[in-house]
């Protein structure tokens, strides 16, 4: 009996200190585990494991490592994002796919306790889902800012119209016909911010001819703004000078192209808020107050009107009123404004202009400079243009709040005016970029500036860029190469990823080219035209011929579906 008792203590002994022995083992694997360590059986040692973190667009998504599929059960959701944790540091190559959509590869890096993260995983649609909103002869096109009204230019055998969608209401605006010694295009299409205005024109060579109208439901106010700048601007103070010489005067007999708008060969328009707006005539700044222009014109054709019925009621003959005005053939003395209307020079001898929030940006031609001034002219900042670079008879500029400005001359020399960087630099220089360049696009939140050449798409970072792959201030990576010609380019939603505008085709190109680069046809098409991205309202318009007529198409990119939708389907 006390032996058997001795035996029970000494089974009990052995296995006491084999639990002992086991946990001893286990349980540091175990933490080890849980910390993300893993035995490399290679180096027979521990090593911290990596993790590849994906947010992706559609959220609904099929995951591949090294051609295994990752089942879902195994994926971290965190913040909207995939993690595929516990991975031994080593090169994976990742395959992301969805039904109906193009497939999305990389060849992964993984690093031990880092995470390799892919924020803005894109999978275009094997084929976009076109709607069709216009389906007339479109020339040209422009939403309205709140994108309830649609200006669009209409090509007919003799003659171009301009019309407005409002409504699901399409409004004939004006038409401009075609004859044997004028054969119009059309020009520009410009809302003002409150959508309640537009500026329109058409052109003869580098002519214009500049009308606006008042976009109220009426349409019934259209204002022949290039000739009452010319009469008010050129003409009068070409006669004024010709009368103090003792020459005689020749006014144009009336409002059409051959004489006022002849002279407006360097014209360039644009709002800056509801009522203002800011024009080039000859390289002279003004700035015109819509309103007090339209309270004019109203009270020009109550005076006009009461005359015209007064006539006719004496010849007994009844009025046909035109309300579209087409065919108003008025002499240009009619447009002399009184002085409390008239245009406010703000600066002369400029070659091209934006604004800075409410400050205009400017190239001065006299003293060759970029310059930063108010509705006064009063200089706020300045900086020389190269010497090296001969002055350009033109320049866009792109602006990014008061802090960044991008200066292009005519010949594509590229340069940045970045006040952050020269305030620290105690300096106020302009920095060249690049040459030939043909367009510049800031990112939303003004950390990159997208450009092209002919045939090269680049990023510059105007700011750190602090999330995977990471790049400095100053860094530029040339995102994309092609043989043939680049029409446009423009920043998709994300900022992350760029449409490429091409005539027969638009590509979607990431800027991430860790482990290679995906570049997908988004759309094949042939004669892609006024291509449009929208990214606050992620919607794609483009103009394209079907059947003998150039329709306006619309595509929604990304569509927007709830990264919880499976779950609340059963799926």
């Amino acid at each position: 009996m006390l032996r058997q008792k001795k035996f029970s203590l000494a089974r009990k002994i052995i296995v006491f200190s084999i639990f002992l022995l086991t946990m001893g083992i286990l349980a540091p694997l175990i933490i080890f585990y849980s910390m993300g360590y893993r035995f490399d059986l290679n180096k027979d040692i521990f090593v911290h494991s990596g993790t590849i973190v994906i947010k992706t667009n559609p959220a609904e998504v099929n995951i591949r490592l090294n051609n295994q599929d990752i089942s879902k059960a195994s994926l971290d959701l965190i913040n909207q994002s995939l993690n595929i944790n516990g991975l031994m540091p080593k090169k994976y190559d990742l395959e992301v796919t969805s039904p109906n959509h193009q497939t999305w590869k990389k060849q992964v890096d993984v690093h031990s306790g880092i995470a390799t993260e892919y924020w803005s995983v894109v999978l275009p649609p094997n084929q976009v889902d076109e709607s069709v909103l216009l389906q007339k002869n479109v020339l040209n096109y422009s939403f309205s800012p709140d994108k309830k009204k649609l200006a669009y230019f209409v090509q007919s055998a003799d003659s171009i119209s301009l019309f407005i969608r409002e409504g699901g209401n399409d409004y004939f605006i004006f038409k401009e016909d075609t004859n044997q010694r004028f054969s119009p295009a059309e020009g520009e299409l410009k809302w003002s911010p409150d959508n309640g205005k537009l500026i329109f024109s058409f052109k003869k060579d580098n002519q214009e001819k500049i009308l606006s109208v008042v976009a109220d439901g009426v349409y019934d106010k259209i204002i022949p703004l290039g000739e009452i700048w010319a009469e008010n601007l050129i003409l009068n103070s070409e006669e004024q000078n010709k009368a103090d010489i003792g020459q005689s005067k020749n006014k144009p007999s009336n409002s059409d192209y051959s004489n006022a708008n002849d002279l407006l060969l360097t014209t360039n328009y644009s709002w800056q808020d509801k009522d203002k707006i800011y024009f080039l005539i000859n390289n002279n700044l003004y700035v015109q107050s819509f309103d007090t222009l339209l309270s004019w014109w109203k009270t020009k054709e109550q005076i006009s009107s009461t005359t015209s019925d007064n006539q006719n009621n004496q010849n007994g003959n009844l009025k046909l009123k035109n309300s579209n005005q087409n065919s108003q053939k008025s002499s240009l003395q009619n447009f002399l404004l009184p002085d409390n209307a008239k245009p406010k020079e703000i600066k002369s001898a400029v070659l091209g202009f934006t604004f800075c929030d409410d400050l205009i940006c400017l190239v001065d031609q006299g003293s060759k400079a970029f310059k930063i001034i108010n509705d006064e002219g009063t200089e706020s900042d300045s900086a020389s243009i190269p010497s090296e670079y001969p002055l350009s008879e033109k320049y866009q500029l792109f602006a990014y709040g008061k802090e960044y400005v991008t200066i292009l001359d005519k010949e594509g020399n590229f340069f940045l005016w970045d006040k952050v960087q020269n305030k620290k630099n105690g300096s106020n220089d302009l920095k060249f970029l690049a040459p030939k360049v043909k367009g510049a696009y800031f990112s939303d939140d003004g950390k990159k500036l997208l450009f092209n050449t002919d045939k090269e798409v680049c990023v510059y970072f105007v700011k750190e860029w602090e999330v995977q792959p990471k790049h400095l201030l100053g860094d530029i990576e040339t995102v994309y190469r092609q043989d043939t010609e680049i029409e446009k380019v423009q920043w998709y939603a994300d900022y992350q990823n760029v449409f490429i505008i091409n005539n027969e085709n638009i590509k979607f190109v990431e800027l991430d080219n860790r482990g290679g680069q995906n570049i997908f046809t988004f759309l094949q098409e042939k004669n892609l035209l006024n291509v449009n991205y929208d990214a606050p309202n992620k919607k794609l318009w483009f103009t394209k011929n079907s059947g003998g007529e150039t329709q306006l198409i619309e595509v929604v990119f990304p569509v927007s579906k709830s990264l919880f939708s499976g779950l609340v389907s059963g799926g």
